[in-house]
């Protein structure tokens, strides 16, 4: 999933990224900004939260970056990044109080400034 940031006084892209899924299950992230060149880390590692076993949904919103997916027990992680509180992880389907099962990737959308996410069980 690749996102970027357009700055609209400067005219060009400022922050470029990029998660995927990596061949151990990791959400990996790349990023590229005008300011610090490249960088990458793991966001399940740095969050202890557990491997992905499907694709990831992205979205960023205001100064917010989140990050949906599918581990291997079928319970929905959600990792964020935000310049207001820093990281934060749950499972949204445990906080939810629905039973694991999810079997495909979810599917993420912002609806009036609220998060919502639909998966198939």
């Amino acid at each position: 999933m690749f996102m970027k940031q357009y700055d609209t006084e400067r005219g060009y892209f400022m922050l470029q990224q990029i998660f995927y899924r990596d061949v151990q299950g990791h959400i990996d992230h790349i990023s590229w900004s005008d300011t610090k060149g490249w960088a990458q880390n793991q966001w399940d590692v740095i969050n202890s939260a557990p491997t992905s076993a499907g694709d990831s949904v992205t979205l960023l919103t205001a100064d917010t970056q989140h990050v949906f997916y599918r581990d291997s027990k079928g319970h929905i992680n959600h990792i964020c990044r935000s310049t207001s509180f820093g990281w934060y992880k749950n499972q949204w389907d445990v906080t939810a109080g629905k039973p694991a099962g999810v079997c495909g990737p979810p599917l993420f959308f912002l609806v009036g400034g609220n998060e919502q996410v639909f998966y198939d069980v």
